[in-house]
């Protein structure tokens, strides 16, 4: 709301001698007194209130007033004539501040500067351009790691000829038919023919297909359907630790997913093989889940060894693998997420499992919670 004043405007003739602006809070005095807004020279009006503070006007005693059609009030002390009105206040205007032009040469030099700078570098220095040399896919190979030399033989102890007599005895007692706790699969683990014994002579760069495509893995349904495979049966008294399932008299091994691994041979691997959980996070496509959860679940032992092998300290996470299943039963496109010590070598193994055909490819991704073994 815009405030209210007082004008007061004195003339004499035709001349304005003294003008104000009275606010609500202010005052106008008039009179011969020293300090009055207006000095006249009628020694009546000392020091008279000509507007008093609330926007009041007063007339002193003995003086015409007179009320003109413009809504303001004239008195008239002999040749001055005071005309007061009430208007609105004025509005204060404050300068705008001048444009300041002096930082601008300097900003544009330097401007310039750099510009010029800059264009000397790009000429007396071009940029070089970096070809690569990018391999077919068809000539990118799986690197074999070569084989090492034998460890050379250490010095015969007592255990050593314990274990040598343990062995010698396991032989004969496979000569005789007899049932023994250390007979091996009839058929060879996911390592190869030599089994968990060669482990020492394995380095962490791994031929995972080599591998995994001349593996044999437990299958515990064809296993069942064969009577745990009509292997020879053994008695597990010899190593209490073992878990079982109990049948009759003798039991089979129940604990552990790849072959050997109740083993415990020295060298065998850098740590224990972890417990593995795995989760179904998506399958869309033409091959049942049910198939594709029975092939993972048999490639568990090659994964764990991936992880025994290649990471450096046992390890608590989560591995992501996505793939995909052509119409021609091929796995493709393996991508991963987490636990990057031995992603690679996990998404081989999945890489190299061999599905049905199909009318359409098949989207599978599967998370794996690893846990290291106490």
């Amino acid at each position: 709301m815009q405030p209210w004043v007082v004008e007061v405007v004195a003339r004499i003739g035709a001349s304005i001698v003294h003008a104000a602006h009275v606010p609500a809070d202010g005052c106008f005095r008039i009179g011969t007194h020293a300090g009055v807004d207006l000095p006249i020279a009628d020694g009546a009006l000392g020091a008279f209130p000509l507007v008093d503070r609330g926007l009041v006007i007063r007339v002193p005693a003995g003086v015409a007033a007179i009320a003109t059609p413009d809504g303001a009030t004239r008195l008239a002390l002999g040749l001055l004539a005071i005309e007061l009105r009430t208007v609105p206040a004025p509005r204060e205007v404050v300068p705008r501040r001048p444009l300041e032009l002096r930082p601008l040469p300097y900003v544009a030099a330097v401007l310039a500067l750099h510009l010029a700078v800059w264009l000397v570098a790009m000429i007396r220095h071009p940029i070089e351009r970096l070809s690569l040399a990018v391999a077919p896919l068809d000539a990118v190979h799986v690197r074999v790691p070569p084989v090492l030399p034998p460890p050379p033989p250490k010095q015969t102890t007592q255990k050593t000829q314990r274990q040598a007599k343990t062995s010698a005895g396991g032989a004969a007692a496979a000569q005789s038919g007899a049932p023994r706790a250390t007979d091996a699969p009839s058929k060879p683990g996911f390592l190869g023919a030599k089994g968990l014994s060669d482990l020492s002579m394995l380095v962490p760069s791994i031929d995972v297909v080599k591998a995994v495509n001349e593996s044999t893995f437990y299958d515990e349904d064809a296993a069942n359907e064969k009577l745990f495979g009509g292997g020879p049966r053994f008695a597990p008294g010899k190593k209490p630790g073992w878990g079982t399932v109990k049948s009759g008299r003798y039991a089979t091994v129940s604990k552990g997913r790849g072959a050997g691994d109740d083993y415990d041979l020295p060298g065998a691997a850098r740590h224990p093989q972890p417990d593995i959980v795995m989760r179904v996070l998506r399958v869309a496509g033409e091959t049942p889940r049910e198939v594709i959860h029975h092939a993972v679940d048999l490639r568990l032992g090659a994964i764990g060894y991936c992880y025994q092998r290649m990471a450096r300290k046992q390890l608590k996470g989560s591995l992501r693998i996505d793939w995909t299943i052509g119409i021609d039963g091929a796995v493709r496109g393996q991508r991963t997420s987490g636990m990057p010590e031995f992603a690679k070598c996990a998404a081989d193994v999945i890489g190299v499992i061999p599905f049905d055909p199909a009318p359409t490819p098949t989207a599978v991704s599967y998370a794996f919670v690893f846990t290291p073994s106490a």
